[in-house]
């Protein structure tokens, strides 16, 4: 009985404290109301007039030979902390998409560098497409995109319009469409006809044309390029602005002169190996007529039908070996022309590919010195120096794959001429056991060996000029 009178006591003091703490604040609640109250305005304010922010996004896939090839091979030296500071494909390509010259290209073919806007009554407001006019610079010249000028567009009449500067000097009444000369260009203002609904309006607009180098800077800082995943060969291009039809803009313009850029590469290596084939064809199409002219004169002079019947049953046996030593002939002939190139040309000169037989080692060593010289021409058009890390990087690579490429072909042209001794010595074996055979027999064939080295030559390279085009 006592303990439950003392419950009942506990809790009629504990609503009496409830009711004395509410009472304390409920004498503000005034202030409690306006402080509500101008939150609520604070935060309209803040939603109406602050300018948003639009996110545009797009992913490309980028080539990378190296994923699921030696990129997977070097990964079992990873958990070791080996291998761990090599850059693929992806880490250069992403460089060189997000580099200064892709994007000063892409604002220029889109003049981003000249904007529109309009005063509100509160803020500046950017247009774009929904801008009544449109204005085209010709003839510019060098301070076009080193200064910053600000024009005022006033539409006057239908086909009339007022332009003055910002500090209200008026420039005159001009003619949408007509040509106005400024200082540092020629520009022509022309009415968009799609904006029907500001046909009948009175508008001003003002016309910025920025320094070309911090909208450059602008965007560059805003755009960000990232491989998904480090597995993945898909990039990731997003850029966050005020107008989301500009930033959907830029990032099509900047995959659109990326992927320009890699077909000019392509085709850039593809003429210059093309160059090589025809040059070489001049060549051996000469050579190949000087010996058949030489071939002629012998038959004439000698009289001579056919001398084969006379040796059938030993040239019969000789076959197989004049055909490995026109083969290997042939060879050296090619590399040996691969290394008269190479001494002649100059380190940043593209090596022709795909021309070296037999030799796999030298073909892909080519492949790789061929991708270093893009790759370092690519990131320097980027804006990168000659004192660049990245530049040095990729020059002493170029030093000691030129280097290791001439000692390859160098060691295959010992090769093949050992094979070659080899061939002839046992060739001559066999000229010994014709020995009975007319002179003109032995000149004979070696005037038609000359005549088919040339020949196979000649087909070799007509085939790797057809793979070309």
């Amino acid at each position: 009985m006592q303990e439950h009178f003392s419950l009942q006591q506990k809790i009629q003091d504990e609503s009496l404290d409830i009711r004395e703490q509410i009472d304390k604040y409920v004498k503000f609640w005034p202030w409690f109301l306006f402080s509500m109250a101008m939150c609520f305005i604070v935060a309209f304010l803040y939603l109406r007039y602050t300018v948003p922010q639009y996110k545009a996004a797009a992913t490309i896939l980028v080539k990378d030979e190296r994923k699921g090839g030696l990129q997977s091979e070097l990964s079992a030296f990873a958990d070791l902390g080996l291998m761990t500071g090599i850059k693929n494909n992806v880490d250069n390509e992403i460089e060189i998409i997000k580099s200064r010259y892709i994007i000063e290209s892409a604002i220029k073919k889109l003049n981003f560098n000249v904007s529109y806007s309009t005063e509100g009554r509160v803020k500046t407001v950017e247009l774009y497409k929904n801008c009544p006019i449109e204005v085209s610079f010709f003839d510019t010249d060098a301070s076009f995109y080193e200064k910053k000028q600000e024009f005022v567009v006033n539409s006057k009449e239908a086909n009339t319009f007022e332009l003055s500067k910002v500090d209200g000097k008026q420039l005159g009444v001009f003619k949408y469409g007509s040509l106005i000369r400024l200082a540092s260009c020629k520009m022509v203002v022309t009415k968009r006809p799609l904006i029907k609904s500001l046909e009948s309006k009175e508008f001003s607009i003002v016309v910025k044309i920025n320094k070309l180098e911090s909208v450059v800077q602008s965007y560059k800082n805003r755009m960000s390029v990232a491989s998904l995943n480090k597995n993945s060969s898909v990039v990731e291009l997003s850029l966050n602005d005020a107008v989301a039809d500009k930033a959907e803009d830029l990032l099509n313009t900047v995959i659109e002169i990326y992927n320009q850029d890699a077909i000019d590469d392509k085709n850039y290596i593809s003429r210059n190996t093309q160059k090589f084939i025809n040059e070489r064809l001049k060549f051996i199409t000469a050579e190949l007529g000087d010996v058949e002219k030489l071939g002629e004169n012998f038959m004439t002079a000698n009289r001579l039908t056919d001398i084969a019947s006379d040796a059938n049953s030993f040239v019969q046996n000789s076959v197989s070996f004049e055909k490995a030593l026109i083969e290997t002939e042939t060879q050296i002939k090619v590399v040996n022309s691969m290394l008269d190139y190479m001494n002649s040309s100059s380190r940043d000169d593209i090596i022709p590919s795909n021309i070296i037989p037999s030799d796999n080692s030298a073909s892909d060593q080519i492949n790789q010195y061929n991708g270093y010289i893009i790759e370092r021409n690519r990131i320097a058009g980027g804006g990168a120096t000659q004192k660049n890390s990245v530049i040095i990087n990729f020059n002493n690579r170029i030093d000691d794959m030129r280097k290791s490429i001439k000692e390859s072909l160098k060691r295959l042209v010992v090769s093949l001429s050992i094979k070659k001794g080899d061939l002839q010595k046992q060739d001559t074996s066999l000229n010994n056991k014709i020995s009975q055979i007319p002179r003109q027999a032995r000149e004979s064939n070696v005037i038609g060996r000359q005549q088919k080295i040339k020949e196979t030559l000649y087909l070799y390279l007509l085939q790797k000029e057809k793979k070309l085009v």
